[in-house]
């Protein structure tokens, strides 16, 4: 097991033993990413391609660690957001195809193409910017068209494809390594709105293949498309959450086995025992109904759990669900261990994954903040020591 040290950088390391300098700790199952990516990849035609994203901090896991973990299970491609996020997995001795996904601005060309990112483009600008910096650098720049097909995000409209692709051709040093757009409702396999953005990519492919453009690598699915839907799968898919061992949606439930693997624990910072009618923590929001014992832990929003979990979410001490009260804080939340025989400070707690017959998931998290597990998992902040097994 090794140690990632929120004052390290990402693709750092250390010992087990100094594991002691935050009691807050994400660990994450490297095994479990493998086995979800195997799980994932066996759903998929022999030679399509698999893309694991790894933005956002690798969903809060840690980008370098999860990179190599994918890669070494046969992972043909990785993907992030940002120029900066594929220059730490370049940084990391990483040479890998990597997507930039959320596009460039003009002046991070040279970037891209020293890097040796492929990234997607949707306007002539930032095109014009690849094929001069390409030039300069003696190399071609690899770009994958992103067609919005009924997203309305990143994308050049269909009905403006034409002239990109023109555009396109016409500029030196640049290679048309991919077409793509992104489904805005996949888990509804069967749905309107997914056959239409079917069909509109489909008459985007034969449009680019009218004017010659026949790109290596045509990709659509996401994670719940993956599962749910072959014809999506064309050259390459794209799995991002599912690749952590969440469920993309509710309809990909049982279709697939993922395994959760992350899981964050931290300790018992202090106990007290406060008499019935005592409040706990600001704003009197919950005052004790019976002589209680009240655990205070350190994590709160400022390691990303939320405040809106205050009354409202549980954590897991001495095998039993034990119930958040009072408002979370930056750096502390108490929960009601009043039911844990034996408790004492220093004893485990678990925020996030299972001890004994418990179980609290970010998708549980999730549904309380009204949100999705991508939220909780992403925000689970950088003072969170990450311990990769």
């Amino acid at each position: 097991m090794q140690t990632l040290r929120a004052d390290m950088p990402s693709g750092a390391s250390q010992t087990d033993s100094d594991e002691g300098r935050t009691p807050s700790v994400a660990r994450v199952d490297l095994g479990a990413i493998a086995a979800n990516a195997r799980a994932l990849k066996a759903k998929l035609a022999p030679g399509t391609k698999f893309l694991a994203a790894v933005k956002a901090n690798a969903y809060g896991h840690g980008a370098v660690p999860v990179a190599r973990a994918l890669l070494a299970e046969g992972t043909d491609w990785l993907a992030v957001a940002t120029l900066a996020e594929g220059r730490e997995l370049r940084e990391a001795g990483i040479g890998a195809p990597v997507l930039l996904m959320q596009g460039i601005r003009p002046d991070q060309a040279a970037g891209v193409v020293a890097g040796d990112f492929a990234t997607f483009v949707y306007d002539a600008p930032v095109l014009e910017a690849l094929s001069a910096a390409a030039s300069a650098q003696a190399k071609r720049a690899r770009v994958h068209i992103k067609v919005d097909t009924g997203m309305t995000r990143l994308g050049v409209m269909p009905q403006e494809l034409g002239a990109l692709l023109e555009k396109t051709k016409s500029l030196p040093n640049i290679e048309i390594e991919g077409i793509c757009s992104h489904l805005s409702v996949a888990e509804d396999a069967g749905g309107a709105l997914t056959a239409l953005q079917k069909q509109r990519f489909a008459e985007a492919l034969s449009l680019a293949e009218n004017k010659g453009v026949r790109p290596a690598l045509r990709h659509l699915a996401n994670s719940s498309a993956t599962i749910l839907d072959p014809e999506t799968h064309y050259d390459m898919v794209r799995c991002g959450i599912a690749v952590y061992g969440e469920h993309p949606a509710v309809q990909t439930r049982g279709k697939i086995e993922l395994q959760p693997a992350l899981a964050w624990t931290t300790q018992v910072h202090q106990l007290k025992r406060i008499a019935a009618g005592e409040i706990v923590s600001y704003g009197a929001t919950w005052k004790a109904q019976r002589e209680s014992l009240i655990a205070v832990v350190p994590v709160g929003y400022g390691d990303g759990y939320r405040r809106n979990l205050s009354n409202r979410a549980r954590m897991i001490a001495g095998g039993k669900s034990c119930p958040v009260v009072g408002i979370v804080c930056m750096d502390l939340t108490m929960i009601d261990v009043t039911d844990v025989p034996g408790i004492v400070a220093g004893d485990e707690v678990t925020v996030i994954g299972a001890t004994g017959g418990e179980h609290v998931s970010a998708a549980e998290l999730a549904e309380i903040l009204g949100t999705i597990s991508y939220e909780v998992l992403t925000g689970i902040g950088a003072r969170v020591a990450r311990v990769y097994r």
